[in-house]
C-alpha cells in the first residue's frame, strides 16, 4: 500500500464527524508531537480554512487551484518580506520548494520583494498556482494530510480536478473556523520559530489580519 504521501488517491467511506471529534484530529495536527520537515501541513489546513466559503455545498468539491492559490498567497509574504525558512534543512536542501518556487518566479520576472501578491498580473498569479498544484499540493501534502486525517476530511484523485469533502467535517469546520485557524496559526509560528532559531536574538510575534485569515501579519524583532 502506498504511503500517505504518494498516494494517486485516497477514498474511503466517510463517517459522520462529531466537533468534538474533527476537534481531535486538529489537535493532534497541531500537536507540538508531530514532527515535520516543512510547514506544508499547516499551510495545506490553513488552505481548507481559507476556502471553506468556497467549497460547493452540495457536493463538497473544491479545486486544487484554489487550495494553491492560498498557498502561493501565504508563503509570498513569508518568503520575500520576512524571509522566514520553511522547513529543517539537511545535506539534500537548504531551502523548501515553496520558498525556491518564488524567489525563482521573482527572477524570472523581475519582481522586486516588496510587491504585494495581490497586485501581481492575473498571468502571474495562474503561474504560481499552477507551480505550487504541481510541485507541492498534488506532489505530496495532499495524501499525506488525507492519511494524518485517516481519509475522513476529504477524498481526493490526483486525477480529479479537485477533493472532495466530508460533509460532517465541512460542517464542524465552518463552525470553528476561527478556533482551528489560531491552533494552526500557532502550531505554525512554533515550527518557524523553531526552524529559524539559529536567527540570533530574533523574537517571532504574531498577529492574525482581521480582513483575511490568509494573511500573515509577522514582525521580526531583534534585539
Amino acid at each position: 500500500m502506498a504511503e500517505g504521501w504518494n498516494r494517486n488517491e485516497g477514498k474511503v467511506p466517510f463517517r459522520y464527524l462529531s466537533d468534538e471529534e474533527v476537534k481531535d484530529f486538529v489537535a493532534k495536527l497541531t500537536s507540538t508531537e508531530q514532527f515535520h520537515t516543512t510547514s506544508y501541513k499547516y499551510a495545506f489546513f490553513q488552505a481548507l480554512l481559507d476556502n471553506l466559503s468556497n467549497v460547493d455545498k452540495t457536493t463538497g468539491y473544491l479545486s486544487y487551484d484554489d487550495i494553491a492559490r492560498s498557498f502561493a498567497n501565504q508563503y509570498w509574504d513569508q518568503t520575500l518580506k520576512i524571509k522566514q525558512s520553511q522547513m529543517i534543512t539537511h545535506d539534500r536542501a537548504s531551502s523548501s520548494v515553496a520558498e525556491k518556487i518564488i524567489i525563482n518566479f521573482c527572477h524570472e520576472n523581475t519582481i522586486n520583494e516588496y510587491k504585494c501578491f495581490q497586485n501581481l498580473s492575473s498571468d502571474q498569479i495562474e503561474t504560481l498556482i499552477k507551480k505550487f498544484k504541481t510541485s507541492i499540493v498534488k506532489k505530496d501534502v495532499l495524501g499525506a494530510f488525507w492519511k494524518d486525517t485517516e481519509g475522513q476530511f476529504y477524498s481526493f484523485s490526483k486525477q480529479d480536478p479537485g477533493i472532495y469533502m466530508n460533509p460532517s467535517c465541512y460542517t464542524a469546520l465552518t463552525r470553528n473556523q476561527t478556533l482551528f485557524a489560531n491552533q494552526n496559526k500557532s502550531a505554525w509560528y512554533g515550527f518557524l520559530n523553531k526552524v529559524n532559531s539559529k536567527l540570533p536574538a530574533m523574537i517571532i510575534s504574531i498577529f492574525s489580519a482581521l480582513a483575511t485569515a490568509s494573511s500573515f501579519i509577522i514582525t521580526k524583532l531583534v534585539a
